[in-house]
């Protein structure tokens, strides 16, 4: 199970730009109840028209995202953290600090700076090469070597207790995504439904800002 994840600004910039890896690993972290940690540095980093960028604004308002503060008892860690690796990045080493504190991955478009302040870091890319994330995926759906069982009736089995009845042209589409994916049948509805939850997630962080949304932004302007 996902612990949690850190984003930097680099994250949130790719949150910004509606990015589907960053939306994957929010959605799945929402699936999970997992914290989404944002130290307040990445986010002043990342955000400057909040009435506009909709989908930051949404995500620090989720029940399940933390901004951190720096506060002086980070201050004072990032302090010596920055003169143990001879680094000057505060808002890096704020990165760190949270992650580290929380045991959570971080997810970052900046994997070498992050590493120069701590290389045992967990770190989940959010540029455009393949994400560690995915990867895990099709490691878990990879072959067994050993042949799927094909079922003679288009009747869904769930849970070895629960039948869905479907048509036969939708068993077959299925049956197609699951020798695209190499894994089962029951395995590629899992997929699909992840991916539909990812797609409404990311439907509910992109919609234009409410009325009483704006007026919260404002109001913590003072």
């Amino acid at each position: 199970m996902l612990s949690g994840i850190t984003l930097d600004a680099g994250a949130l910039n790719a949150l910004d730009r509606n990015d589907r890896r960053v939306l994957v690993l929010i959605a799945r972290a929402s699936e999970v109840r997992a914290h989404v940690t944002v130290p307040a540095g990445a986010l002043a980093q990342a955000i400057r028209r909040p009435e506009r960028q909709a989908r930051l604004a949404r995500l620090i308002r989720q029940p399940t995202t933390v901004v951190v503060d720096l506060d002086r008892v980070d201050a004072i860690s990032i302090g010596r953290l920055l003169a143990a690796t001879g680094t000057t990045d505060v808002v890096d080493a704020h990165v760190v600090i949270c992650a580290r504190r929380n045991e959570q991955r971080t997810a970052t478009s900046d994997p070498a700076d992050l590493r120069l302040l701590d290389p045992t870091i967990e770190l989940i890319p959010s540029d455009r090469e393949a994400s560690p994330t995915f990867r895990t995926y099709r490691r878990m759906d990879a072959p067994t070597g050993r042949k799927p069982p094909q079922p003679d009736s288009c009747m869904l089995i769930c849970m070895q207790s629960t039948s869905v009845r479907i048509d036969v042209s939708t068993h077959e589409e299925l049956k197609r995504l699951a020798a695209d994916l190499h894994t089962t049948v029951g395995n590629a509805v899992s997929l699909a439904v992840r991916a539909l939850r990812q797609d409404r997630l990311g439907g509910e962080l992109h919609t234009p800002l409410r009325k009483d949304e704006t007026t919260w932004l404002d109001a913590d302007l003072g």
